[in-house]
């Protein structure tokens, strides 16, 4: 038989024989270039994230920034709410039995609180901040905007006129409310709206004590329950 330079499978060396039975392995190069592509992947993902978080950051700061103003406005109004039936009381100070007319003080800031919640903003009563933690668990942070001028000025009318409530529910709700129609306009996802209403509540306490690391711990351990980046 003439020799036609190919070899048969059985004339072949051990090594070269080794060479195609064995596993297929990577060479250096291929294993340098599968590194470096993963770790472009890797870069492009942790850089998206990164600008889809730098969005959240910006809203975030927006909304304690208005929070905050808000609370300023808020507390303007108690004052001048407290003021004026400081004024009325005075007034009737000279009539016999002035000293009788005390209790009746809170009666009608709480009977004006009733008619306003009933013949303006036609909405029932809230509950404060177990009323953010029920929107948080049924319906993933919704709350409506017109809770921030009601509990403004029903609020105001409470503690103005020497009610029992204090400043503190008021605001949580207003800077949850503010937190939650931003993520309403914007069309955000459930994830993002419990952020948004949480950073609204951190800022309200933030702005009601003073205490920018207080309101980020009670908004942490109160309104959302557990503890993320």
């Amino acid at each position: 038989m003439a020799d036609t330079g190919i070899r048969s499978w059985r004339r072949w060396r051990p090594k070269d024989r080794a060479r195609f039975e064995g596993p297929v392995r990577l060479r250096p190069a291929r294993r340098a270039f599968s590194f470096r592509r993963s770790s472009f992947l890797l870069y492009r993902s942790i850089r998206a994230g990164a600008q889809r978080d730098r969005l959240l950051l910006t809203l975030a700061a927006s909304i304690g920034a208005l929070v905050g103003l808000c609370g300023y406005v808020f507390h303007v109004i108690v004052e001048r709410m407290a003021e004026l039936f400081s004024l009325l009381f005075e007034a009737s100070a000279n009539y016999p039995f002035s000293l009788a007319l005390i209790p009746l003080v809170p009666a009608v800031g709480g009977l004006l609180v009733g008619l306003v919640d009933r013949y303006i903003f036609r909405t029932g009563r809230g509950h404060g901040i177990p009323e953010i933690i029920q929107s948080l668990i049924i319906s993933d942070g919704v709350l409506r905007p017109i809770t921030i001028p009601q509990k403004m000025l029903t609020a105001a009318l409470s503690i103005g006129s020497g009610g029992g409530g204090g400043r503190e529910g008021p605001i949580v709700q207003i800077g949850s409310a503010i937190g939650s129609s931003v993520g309403q306009a914007l069309r955000f996802g459930p994830d993002r709206m419990r952020t948004l209403v949480a950073c609204g509540a951190a800022a309200a306490i933030s702005t009601i004590f003073n205490a920018p690391l207080g309101g980020v711990m009670f908004a942490l351990e109160v309104i959302l329950g557990e503890f993320s980046v």
